[in-house]
């Protein structure tokens, strides 16, 4: 048996949270200061661990509370307490629960804090729940939701339940407990509404919770008995306002998919607001005992007036709490992993009526429309939807007076230090996964112009300085083919690499392939990059030079020395059109070679127009030796003399002797002419000759 809550003296209690008060007046408001001096009180032995809990109670959430939560936390392990009810969890739930980043905070104090690992995988982080050392226990969820377990005097709560799906069954009994001790202990009626209200609304988000924690789970495992539970609790968190399974019968309605307790095949089976079994046959609902209710028409899904709203956290006005618009858009995407596409249409189209269209909203929209029915006439429904949260999203976005992801620790490269908003930071995800579809629609020719590349500029337009954006957006914008912002990105990463948590390798990669992809002299771009540390990382020019000689003509393994010449060599190569690489290359080559009369030349045999040749260099390293002649030789040199209207001085092999038979023989040969041009390069040294530069060309 686990006791959830110590006794505490009362009049102790309103004594130190006076004395709480008075201190922080003299302190001029600091809290940070004022909690860190009256912990002290507690160590000191001048109350007791169950007054300064209450004390604590009272104060309510606040990150300041961090500092005295430490020393507190290091007195008990110092003193090496026995009591099992001392629990630094107790002390941090106060504060934790309005931040990604304080979560982190409180796993580097306790690596097991369970109170941080719920939070994290309400903001989508994976968070193993199958090792027994990570189970949540009804404790730790009792101290988890203090204010629905609140209690006064010596009022103590008891149970024996250990694992977070007992607590799941046990939450129900706990909520009507709770209401019987609030009426005991407060008499004042006004207070004992509004304390109802209070705990009604915490059980609600209990409930929402334990639905994304049984999602998150569905999604990592795919077992349906995570689905249903987390069906179950979202829309119990919302049955107070919206019965969805009433709106699903028109869904079933004719389906014949369900069995009743007596075997009977009928439509569809559900509970009513007042947990009701309740079946849908033939168009009309019936109870278990088989009398007919009415048509399915007849029944309200809504429970609220229309005329009443709410104000919610933002400042926005609906008819229904924000808890439970959030709730409805967990359970959308719960059915969208399900593939149950229409079930999600149905429920945006309730939020569509009954709260402002935000950019989650269109974006959810947008995503299922499509797959619906994935053709050209979904591609432009769903594209008007996708274009317009991304729209949403950036003045959403722009609302804030800060950046979205801004360094906390900005030396860090370790993202756990980055103080975000956990809400913003997953739909940005959301919105770069939308860009994504977006080109995969495109693609697939159901929309006919590039709406991704679009759709990221704008995004690019809005959070181009933040961390996070870049981090994701990076592999984005390489993805569907946005050289251009992919590049911008990469360079800004590059620029700050320290403070990045991501390889710089990767990051080059991209930003290699994306200014090759856009045909750029980038030469002197990429010269700045690749400076003495960091040139060990050239393959990726090695691999952009096979790429454009369709051959591999370099390995990583071959040695380089001076860099300028791999880079020159790599900026002719990027060129377009094949026969001005073969010029460009040759003189390139030819350049050292009239440095260097020891010159060695290469020979490639190739087959054109059923004849075999013999393909090498340069005509003077070969003219004069035995068996050469014209008829069988093909030299390289002088198919750049053709192409430049050049005098030959020396009789030239018929193939290439006019200009528009040299270009059918580049065409036919351009590979192994690269492939010749490279193994000089490499066999007279040019890629370790220190002192080589080249002229440009």
């Amino acid at each position: 048996m686990e006791q959830l809550y110590l006794e505490f003296d009362k009049e102790e209690f309103e004594k130190n949270l006076e004395l709480f008060k008075r201190l922080q007046d003299e302190k001029n408001g600091d809290l940070e200061e004022t909690f860190t001096l009256f912990a002290d009180r507690y160590i000191n032995g001048e109350m007791d661990l169950p007054v300064f809990l209450q004390v604590v109670n009272n104060i309510g959430y606040n990150r300041d509370l961090l500092k005295g939560i430490e020393k507190v936390k290091k007195y008990v392990e110092k003193i090496d307490c026995k009591v099992g009810i001392i629990n630094i969890y107790e002390l941090l739930i106060y504060y934790n629960n309005n931040s990604y980043e304080l979560s982190k905070e409180l796993l580097s104090i306790d690596k097991e804090n369970k109170i941080a690992k719920i939070f994290l995988a309400r903001c989508g982080e994976k968070i193993e729940y199958k090792k027994p050392t990570q189970n949540f226990s009804t404790y730790d969820l009792a101290i988890l939701y203090n204010k629905l377990l609140y209690c006064k005097d010596n009022y103590m709560y008891y149970d024996n339940y250990d694992n977070i799906d007992e607590f799941a069954n046990y939450l129900q009994d706990i909520i009507n407990i709770n209401e019987k001790v609030i009426e005991k202990d407060i008499e004042n009626s006004e207070e004992s509404y509004f304390w109802k209200k209070i705990n009604n609304y915490d059980f609600k988000s209990i409930q929402s919770d334990l639905g994304k924690i049984y999602h998150i789970k569905y999604i990592e495992d795919k077992d349906i008995k995570n689905y249903e539970k987390a069906e179950k609790f979202y829309k119990e968190s919302i049955s107070d306002y919206i019965n969805v399974d009433i709106i699903f019968c028109h869904l079933y309605d004719g389906s014949n998919l369900f069995t009743d307790e007596n075997g009977n095949k009928v439509d569809y089976i559900f509970m009513d607001y007042n947990g009701n079994k309740r079946i849908l046959k033939n168009n009309r609902i019936w109870d278990i005992e088989g009398n007919s209710l009415g048509d399915i028409d007849e029944f309200d899904y809504i429970k609220f007036d229309l005329d009443d709203y709410v104000v919610n956290d933002d400042g926005s006005k609906s008819n229904i709490p924000q808890i439970v618009e959030d709730s409805i858009i967990c359970l959308a995407h719960l059915y969208y992993e399900k593939k149950e596409y229409m079930k999600v249409r149905e429920l945006m189209i309730l939020l569509g009526e009954y709260f402002i269209k935000k950019f989650y909203y269109y974006r959810i929209m947008g995503w299922n429309t499509y797959k619906i029915n994935e053709c050209k006439e979904t591609a432009k429904e769903s594209l008007e939807y996708l274009q317009k949260s991304i729209i949403e999203f950036n003045i959403a976005n722009a609302d804030y007076d800060f950046i979205l992801f801004e360094p906390l620790y900005p030396d860090s490269p370790d993202p756990i230090n980055k103080d975000l908003n956990n809400s913003l930071f997953n739909h940005m995800k959301d919105a770069l996964t939308t860009i994504k579809l977006m080109y995969k629609m495109q693609k697939r020719g159901h929309i006919d112009y590039n709406a991704a590349k679009e759709s990221l500029s704008e995004l690019y337009f809005y959070n181009s300085e933040d961390y996070y954006f870049n981090l994701y957006a990076l592999s984005v914008a390489f993805k569907i083919e946005d050289y251009e912002h992919c590049s911008k990105i990469a360079d800004k990463i590059i620029k700050n690499i320290k403070n990045y948590n991501i390889d710089y390798k990767k990051v080059l990669k991209y930003l290699t392939i994306s200014l090759h992809k856009l045909n750029e002299d980038n030469s002197d771009k990429l010269l700045k990059i690749f400076n003495e540390k960091d040139f060990n990382n050239y393959e990726y020019i090695i691999n952009l030079i096979n790429e454009c000689s369709k051959s591999e003509v370099l390995n990583k393994s071959v040695k380089i020395n001076n860099k300028k010449v791999l880079i020159d060599i790599y900026e002719i190569m990027s060129v377009s059109r094949k026969e001005l690489i073969v010029i460009r290359l040759l003189d390139y080559v030819r350049n050292e070679h009239d440095k260097n009369k020891d010159w060695k030349d290469n020979i490639v045999e190739v087959e054109y127009k059923e004849k075999k040749y013999k393909l090498h260099y340069n005509y003077h390293c070969f003219k004069g030796k035995e068996g050469y002649n014209n008829n069988d030789y093909i030299a390289i040199n002088q198919i750049r003399d053709t192409l430049s209207h050049s005098e030959h001085k020396c009789k030239v092999n018929e193939n290439v002797k006019e200009d528009e038979k040299a270009r059918e023989f580049i065409e036919a040969n351009f590979t192994s002419i690269i492939e010749c041009l490279f193994n000089v390069i490499k066999e007279n040294g040019l890629l370790t000759d220190d002192k080589f530069n080249s002229e440009d060309f």
